[in-house]
């Protein structure tokens, strides 16, 4: 099967996959080193500060998420239609789409969100000043994310994840920076931290720039309002703000429990979950990094009618999505405590706790994506939008309830993972209804996932439970059992015969 490019589409996943791979391990890298060079140098205090304060921005950046998948899918769509006026409207539209909601984001935080953090957040009073700074500045990094959203768009609706992966090392390097930077400044390490993020920021969106203005005609375009793309911008609002119930859903469940964990128990627990979201965001890359080479191809195929093609691609991203993340849960469960000292050395109150759960909470999400895209392909997504934001409302006020009773902080994370495996089955049920998905079949592909990752625990813990070697041989033989139990199980039970082949050449 060809592409316009005259390039097979599996040799064309498979090598985006392996960029997005190389770029994922040295972000690994990067992001391992500096969180234990800036806990270092902030102190538990600040470090639960800056975890607890950025989520404030966070919460009013609700629609981010939403618009980034509107334009992706409109992009994808138009390419799988082949329609390059269209593609050129669809990126003038996100662009004026995206400035509105900086202003919008930029308004609520400088009047609710100062007022929620000198009013109501749990931050000693001696810190208050740097705290604000790390407002300000969280909220420069996120409109300047947003502004770039479009040029990150369009990079992977054309699949050119050699640039992308390009990028995103470069700003690794630049965050290693920092955290050397962070080490050598006399002055509030806070609030350099802050500054020094979002001068980041600004340097990787003006690369995305550059680059596509100097490539892509159409990141040139200049929007005319006509009659056309007046429909296109009701038509790209009213998908985003479907959208925007998902995603506020999902902040409000991640960045709002990190609030509701300060107001209840302090900066200290924030601290501990910040570590946990770190290794949350790792697991999510890897998961993101396998969607992304899988996501264009979803969309074109569905676009241009080619439904089979568009049903193994989602099979099979889920599939790998769901074994990236297991290979790499396994050993990080078992071996928590021993990681997370070798990581950080001062670990964290309840950092272990929430690293584990954090990990159950990301395989329970992240290993429906691929139903999520087709659902977005499809372009109808009020009845899903409506139903799993609902579900997925219940997770803040049930926590909340939960805490008011005396539960501990990691009661949450339990919350979390029950009504987000109701959602996923929602997903699959949708998906169904919205475009014949085969669920029958998906439904038995993952009843195997699930045989396979608990007979690789078993092992594994076996392995953990009887080895009275040195902490860092362990580590590597539980390491090596669970990968070699998933790779053999993965080979017989769920590997397809033409995957089997394509291994074997």
């Amino acid at each position: 099967m060809q592409d316009k490019q005259n390039q097979p589409k599996g040799v064309r996943i498979a090598r985006n996959a392996i960029l997005l791979y190389v770029r994922m391990l040295v972000l690994l890298f990067v992001g391992l080193f500096t969180s234990r060079v800036v806990l270092s140098a902030l102190g538990v205090e600040d470090f639960g500060v800056y975890t607890a304060v950025g989520g404030v921005v966070v919460l009013f950046s609700v629609l981010t998420a939403a618009v980034s998948n509107a334009i992706s899918r409109f992009m994808s769509y138009q390419l799988g239609k082949g329609d390059m006026e269209r593609l050129k409207e669809v990126f003038g539209v996100s662009r004026v789409m995206l400035f509105l909601l900086c202003v919008l984001l930029l308004i609520l935080t400088e009047t609710l969100g100062l007022w929620f953090l000198q009013n109501r957040m749990n931050i000693p009073a001696e810190r208050m000043t740097a705290a604000t700074w790390v407002l300000q500045c969280s909220m420069g990094i996120m409109m300047v994310n947003l502004l770039a959203i479009p040029y990150n768009a369009l990079l992977i609706s054309r699949e050119k994840m050699d640039v992308f992966a390009l990028v995103s090392i470069v700003e690794g390097m630049l965050k290693l920076a920092v955290a050397y930077l962070l080490y050598l400044s006399s002055y509030d390490k806070l609030i350099t931290y802050a500054l020094l993020m979002l001068a980041v920021a600004l340097i990787v969106r003006s690369l995305y720039s550059i680059y596509c203005k100097k490539n892509y005609a159409e990141s040139r375009f200049s929007l005319r309002f006509t009659a056309s793309s007046r429909g296109l911008v009701k038509e790209m609002f009213s998908f985003a703000g479907w959208n925007t119930l998902g995603s506020a859903t999902l902040l409000v469940n991640t960045q709002g429990i990190n609030i509701l964990q300060n107001v209840f128990f302090g900066v200290l627990v924030n601290a501990g979950r910040g570590i946990a979201m770190q290794v949350e965001g790792i697991f999510k890359q890897f998961a993101s990094n396998i969607m992304l080479a899988f996501n264009p191809q979803i969309v074109k195929s569905y676009a241009n009618g080619d439904l089979r093609y568009c049903y193994l691609m989602v099979q099979r991203a889920s599939k790998f999505t769901y074994l990236v993340q297991v290979l790499l849960a396994i050993p990080i469960w078992i071996e928590c405590e021993y990681l997370l000292h070798l990581w950080l050395g001062q670990v964290p109150d309840y950092a272990v706790t929430f690293v584990r759960l954090a990990i159950l909470c990301t395989l329970v999400d992240m290993s429906s994506n691929a139903l999520f895209q087709l659902i977005q392909a499809s372009g109808k997504i009020r009845k899903y939008s409506l139903l799993s934001s609902l579900l997925a409302l219940t997770v803040f006020p049930l926590s909340w309830w939960a805490y008011q009773a005396g539960a501990s902080p990691e009661s949450s994370y339990w919350i979390f993972a029950g009504v987000y495996s109701l959602i996923f089955i929602w997903k699959g049920l949708m998906a169904k209804e919205l475009t014949a998905f085969p669920l029958g079949a998906f439904a038995r592909l993952f009843f195997r996932l699930l045989l396979i990752s608990v007979l690789a625990f078993v092992c594994a813990q076996l392995v953990y439970g009887l080895c009275a070697c040195q902490p860092f041989v362990r580590l590597i033989l539980v390491t090596l059992t669970s990968t070699v139990v998933l790779a053999v199980l993965s080979y017989f039970l769920v590997l397809t015969d033409g995957e089997k082949q394509y291994l074997r050449k």
